[in-house]
């Protein structure tokens, strides 16, 4: 899978987030890029 840069951003802003102990911002995305955003998201959190 080829990752979009710009959701690599957004998923790692939410990361940095959510480790911080702040509430974490989703951005509007459409329903293709879902899997990239949570894949990143898991990956920051060691979920994945």
């Amino acid at each position: 899978m080829i990752f979009d840069p710009q959701i690599v951003a957004h998923a790692n802003t939410f990361v940095n987030a959510i480790r911080a102990g702040k509430r974490g911002h989703i951005p509007a995305l459409q329903f293709s890029q879902w899997q990239q955003f949570m894949t990143t998201v898991y990956a920051g959190l060691g979920l994945a």
